[in-house]
């Protein structure tokens, strides 16, 4: 004789079956609710992945705006320095040209200042040559001297004249008196000379004085033109 199983009780049949559903339940809601946590999850990462993306696009183009305006900027760095180069080579140049100016502009001073003495000098031996012209010019000793000279010896040949026609008519004491009168002139004349030989000497000195000035300025005046680069 089989003898059959218990069989439930009705109610925990009712109880075993709401435990089930509500597991069914838990288990649905844990499922979707995975799947919601993933899904979210994802929708965060491709945001955070779009945003990355134009961050990177953003950077890629001011990298690129960046490269540009480097590469411009090493162009213009170049640029300066061949300018800076330039302009410290026309520097340099500018200052060699400077010391050149200045020792030009010494050199000149130094012509300027050598020829001002040659002037000078020629002044100076133009006034003892102009002296020593006017030493027989109207006026001076030597040519009063002259002038008193030829009246004396014109006065000499006069008396001497009329001592002849005195002496020729037998007018011997008249004749000897002419004759006085006539040596007194030549006496006058000779003493005139000698004042005329006096000057002469002093013209001559001075003319060999004048001569040495002039020989030395002719040497003075080679320094000169060497100094002038002439």
């Amino acid at each position: 004789m089989v003898v059959s199983p218990p069989r439930p009780h009705p109610a925990k049949i009712k109880l075993a079956r709401a435990a089930s559903v509500t597991a069914l339940a838990i288990v649905l809601l844990a499922a979707t609710g995975a799947h919601s946590v993933t899904f979210g999850s994802y929708q965060t990462s491709q945001a955070n992945l779009e945003s990355t993306r134009d961050e990177l696009s953003k950077t890629s183009e001011a990298l690129a705006s960046t490269t540009v305006s480097l590469e411009a900027t090493k162009t213009l760095l170049e640029s300066t320095r061949k300018s800076l180069a330039a302009e410290q080579a026309g520097r340099a140049n500018a200052e060699q040209r400077v010391v050149q100016l200045q020792s030009r502009v010494l050199a000149q001073d130094n012509c300027i200042q050598v020829l001002k003495d040659d002037v000078d000098e020629l002044q100076r031996i133009r006034g003892m040559m102009s002296t020593n012209f006017n030493r027989t010019s109207t006026g001076s000793a030597w040519a009063n001297a002259m002038n008193a000279r030829n009246l004396a010896v014109n006065a000499a040949l006069s008396d001497y004249y009329d001592a002849y026609k005195a002496a020729f008519d037998s007018f011997y004491g008249s004749a000897n008196s002419w004759i006085a009168l006539g040596n007194a002139q030549i006496k006058l004349a000779v003493d005139q000379l000698g004042i005329m030989n006096a000057q002469i000497d002093n013209i001559n000195g001075a003319t060999a004085q004048i001569d040495a000035a002039l020989r030395a300025f002719s040497q003075r005046l080679t320094s000169s033109y060497t100094t002038c680069g002439i």
